[in-house]
């Protein structure tokens, strides 16, 4: 079995894998601190802290500086964990089912990420070899 895994990321470094485990690691308590632990309903219908956001887009640039081959999958990282726990754990507002929004919200958001890290690692690129 952990051939199988090991196998699958064969062309990974041991940066890279570092990363991409950081990555993970980012997105995961991001999306546990500013989403998951919100209440699940509000009269207000507010829910969530939209500086998710915000440090996902950070945590985007740091990471693509960093390990600028791989921005595809810093992104995939970073965004993955909301994306995966949304269903169980997305404030729902007030509940008129456009909290539904939030999938294609966030894989939306996975696009802008690669962007962002892809942008960085070429910036991060031209002035290491300046």
């Amino acid at each position: 079995m952990l051939n199988g895994f090991d196998e699958s990321f064969e062309g990974l470094t041991r940066k890279d894998r570092l990363v991409l485990a950081c990555s993970g690691a980012v997105g995961l308590v991001a999306w546990w601190w500013a989403m998951a632990s919100a209440p699940r309903y509000s009269v207000d219908g507010e829910g969530g802290s939209s500086l998710y956001w915000w440090a996902l887009v950070a945590a985007a640039a740091i990471a693509g500086l960093v390990a600028p081959a791989r921005a595809a999958l810093v992104a995939l990282a970073l965004g993955g964990p909301g994306l995966a726990l949304a269903g169980w754990t997305a404030p729902r507002g007030d509940n008129d089912g456009l909290w539904l929004l939030i999938f294609p919200m966030l894989a939306a958001w996975v696009l802008v990420l690669a962007v962002v890290a892809e942008v960085a690692g070429r910036l991060g690129r031209h002035l290491r070899h300046e």
